[in-house]
């Protein structure tokens, strides 16, 4: 009889670093205070913890902008807290899963500051950039009319090097360029392996099935004809990469025995949802369904 993996009986409790537990009489939640109720959730039966982004982070979107995957945001703490929290969880038995949030950084990561210094700099091209359309008036344009998740357009004019960049959620959340394989190394190396190897028993994977975008960046259909951006959502998930991208996470997740928890919005195909958490296929363990 082959063993179930150990997240099919977790009970887990999600944690928002800001408002779980202040330790320190600041008026913000933190990591040692998050240590100093393990006991407390453990009583409740709770046996696995998901901690809302703890990351370095300007906060313009409750640490889902991340200027840093290596560090901690200074007012939760330090990496050594962090490394305390995994180890005071594991004496327990417990397991401690982190958000994995790589569809995009903040625009305050040194990956983006250079990708956006100029258009000759070796990371240009991690992230997405495209010229201007010009209409027949000879007038500026967005390269679609892709609406972004938070409003406006999901393109941003760059005056520095005139083209845009792309961002589905906030102007501040520059998309990245999962076609370049070396984003993508270096995506794996700083927000996955470097928490694995601290410790870490799995992710819940921010956005999982935006990665891969048609390569020829379509306009969405038009649903509002009184509005030039348009809801793009069904255009732009579960793209022609996104089983190959998958598949190239979980060999680096089942080294390490970790878990994925995708999180899949906008996915009414329940034969892809399906593909996406198939054994055979080898990409994701659950996912979570929004729309």
């Amino acid at each position: 009889m082959i063993d179930a993996p150990w997240w099919k009986d977790a009970v887990v409790y999600q944690i928002y670093p800001a408002s779980f537990k202040d330790s320190n009489n600041d008026g913000l939640g933190d990591i040692q205070g998050i240590i100093s109720k393990l006991d407390y959730l453990q009583a409740l039966g709770v046996n696995t913890m998901w901690v809302c982004p703890m990351y370095a982070s300007p906060q313009i979107d409750m640490g889902y902008d991340i200027s840093d995957y290596k560090d901690v945001y200074p007012p939760y703490g330090t990496v050594a807290d962090m490394e305390d929290l995994l180890h005071q969880a594991h004496s327990r038995g417990m397991k401690v899963l982190l958000d994995l949030v790589i569809n995009h950084t903040s625009d305050q990561h040194a990956w983006f500051k250079e990708s956006r210094s100029s258009k000759t700099n070796p990371k240009r091209d991690w992230y997405i950039w495209k010229p201007a359309k010009i209409d027949k008036h000879g007038n500026r344009q967005a390269p679609n009319n892709w609406r972004a998740n938070f409003g406006g357009s999901v393109w941003e004019w760059d005056e520095l090097t005139q083209e845009y960049y792309l961002h589905l959620f906030a102007t501040e959340q520059p998309d990245l360029n999962w076609e370049n394989d070396a984003t993508r190394q270096a995506v794996y190396k700083d927000a996955m392996i470097f928490w694995l190897d601290k410790g870490v028993d799995g992710f819940r994977i921010d956005t999982v099935n935006m990665y891969s975008k048609p390569s020829h960046y379509p306009d969405a259909e038009i649903t509002d004809s009184d509005a030039f951006l348009q809801e793009a959502a069904l255009v732009y998930v579960n793209g022609p990469r996104m089983d190959e991208y998958l598949m190239e996470m979980n060999e680096i997740l089942k080294r390490y025995n970790a878990v994925s928890i995708g999180e899949c919005p906008q996915t009414p195909d329940m034969e892809r949802v399906r593909r996406y958490v198939s054994a055979q296929e080898k990409q994701l363990d659950m996912v979570s369904l929004s729309s």
